[in-house]
């Protein structure tokens, strides 16, 4: 944590599955100075516990109301059980939430919850799963948007090797359309792991100023891109990075696939006919044919 904190420099932290004391959990805040900056729920055994941590340059009232000059929003960090029956309480938490709550909103960490099968690699491949469809329905019923995300597909893996492997995306950012609205280039990006089995995900709320260049003045802009698997990217560093990957994807592929429209407007300059002939397998007499020619009249070379 001292090192992402020394890199990075968060304003805010949300740590999900800390799996300490609260007696180590405050030794460790101490060392950190945010012992008084900081709201912990402790695990219960060895399972679970979240921490909500801060600097100065915010302000954090309980329920979990985000101050920073004129920007004031609801944030919820999130540590969901692994357990079935106890995510379907959480969820019912957050449609209550939904319900009283009508200002910016923000929820974020471990959900231990896809959504698509394109979020799972290994394993099972049972989906849609009862699970999955609760999860959705949860974010839907809370209008929420999924953040998107730049980096590895999946935030945490079994740490398994061969057919044993198996990995998700476990950890996202949903935010309501208020909060989208305020923080239009807000980004997410799914950092390299270091001593855990989940990505940390890094939220800015400000865009990337990147290197210095002309001005440029456009009246269009691409506010939203809707993806193959039918969710939606908003902000336009994951648009960017999104066409960057798709394109990427497309070219390296050893046998791409070009959506239907675009094989629509391609002219065809070989006929079925021709093609049938190309891919049939020649007959014995023309690969005979074929193999002795070059070998009788270049004999002298053999």
């Amino acid at each position: 944590m001292k090192e992402f904190r020394k890199k990075h420099n968060p304003e805010i932290m949300v740590i999900a599955e800390t799996r300490t004391s609260e007696a180590n959990a405050m030794r460790q805040l101490r060392k950190l100075r945010l012992h008084d900056r900081c709201i912990c729920i402790h695990p219960e055994g060895r399972a679970g516990g979240i921490w909500l941590c801060w600097t100065d340059k915010v302000q954090i009232s309980e329920p979990l109301f985000i101050s920073k000059q004129e920007h004031e929003w609801l944030l919820s960090g999130v540590y969901a059980s692994p357990q079935y029956l106890r995510r379907r309480l959480l969820w019912e938490e957050f449609q209550n939430i939904a319900g009283e709550w009508s200002g910016p909103w923000m929820a974020v960490g471990d959900f231990n919850s896809i959504t698509t099968s394109s979020e799972k690699c290994g394993g099972s491949r049972t989906f849609p799963s009862l699970a999955s469809n609760e999860f959705k329905e949860t974010i839907a019923q809370c209008n929420f948007l999924d953040l998107g995300f730049s980096g590895s597909n999946f935030t945490w893996t079994n740490s398994q090797f061969g057919g044993g492997y198996i990995a998700e995306r476990l950890d996202r950012a949903l935010a309501n359309g208020d909060w989208r609205v305020k923080f239009s280039d807000a980004t997410v990006n799914h950092l390299a792991r270091a001593k855990s089995d989940h990505n940390p995900l890094l939220i800015s709320t400000a865009p990337d100023p990147g290197p210095r260049r002309l001005p440029f003045r456009s009246r269009n802009r691409l506010s939203q891109l809707r993806l193959d698997d039918g969710s939606t990217v908003y902000g336009q560093q994951n648009i960017q990075n999104e066409t960057v990957a798709y394109f990427h994807n497309l070219y390296k592929s050893e046998n791409p696939r070009l959506r239907a429209k675009l094989m629509g407007v391609i002219p065809r300059l070989v006929t079925d006919e021709e093609n049938e002939r190309f891919i049939s397998m020649p007959e014995e007499s023309e690969i005979k044919k074929s193999s002795q020619c070059p070998i009788q009249k270049h004999r002298d070379l053999i």
